[in-house]
């Protein structure tokens, strides 16, 4: 069984999938899935060496290293590939892990590697119209998707070092509802439930898949 959980930053999915790892037991194994690492990420070095790092004032007036840069955008659909081949290693471990039959529980995954992407590239219809953003969709489709929603103030108090500006912020929050409405999502609101609220609610959905079986 496969568990997506999805959410701009603040939206508690570090600690939710942490939590759900703990309740389903030594059966699960989190993997933390964010497609600026491995390859991305050390070209991401690699230029940052080159050209400096590139700095913005976030939405809570702190000054942070700006992780979408003029660069990614320039180099347009290149970038795509590079990220999509960047999160092939993390979803071999995820194939893994479910054909040694544990539960995966990912924290990030395919939705978040086509919004923050999309920001990246200043394209928000990459996902539908370039083709490592369909493959991501087609891949996403097969599995349970649960969308942490969060709005982006809300957001901001919880997370004051987020490293967009308040318009990419807005941006991200708009194309993550819309790629998870997209998926057929399960949407949970994390402004008006608690972290234990929230468990709950996977639970039920995650319950009444498996005596569905649609797990």
């Amino acid at each position: 069984m496969k568990i997506i959980i999805t959410g701009i930053d603040g939206s508690g999915k570090t600690t939710i999938a942490r939590l759900l790892a703990a309740r389903v037991g030594s059966n699960a194994r989190v993997v933390w899935t964010k497609s600026l690492h491995t390859f991305a990420y050390l070209i991401y070095r690699l230029f940052r060496w080159i050209k400096g790092p590139e700095h913005v004032v976030n939405p809570s007036n702190l000054i942070v290293e700006h992780l979408t840069t003029r660069w990614m955008a320039r180099m347009g659909r290149l970038w795509g590939w590079i990220e999509l081949a960047s999160l092939t290693p993390w979803l071999t471990i995820s194939k893994i892990y479910e054909a040694l039959g544990y539960t995966v529980i990912h924290d990030r995954c395919l939705p978040d590697f086509l919004a923050t992407v999309s920001i990246r590239l200043r394209d928000t219809l990459w996902p539908w119209k370039s083709l490592p953003g369909r493959i991501a969709l087609k891949l996403a489709g097969k599995q349970l998707i649960i969308f942490l929603d969060l709005d982006p103030k809300t957001a901001i108090k919880r997370r004051r070092d987020v490293e967009y500006t308040m318009e990419e912020l807005s941006q991200l929050t708009a194309l993550y509802r819309t790629i998870a409405k997209h998926l057929g999502a399960k949407t949970i609101n994390t402004k008006r439930s608690d972290l234990q609220e929230s468990l709950a609610k996977i639970q039920r959905i995650v319950n009444s898949l498996i005596s569905n079986k649609c797990l």
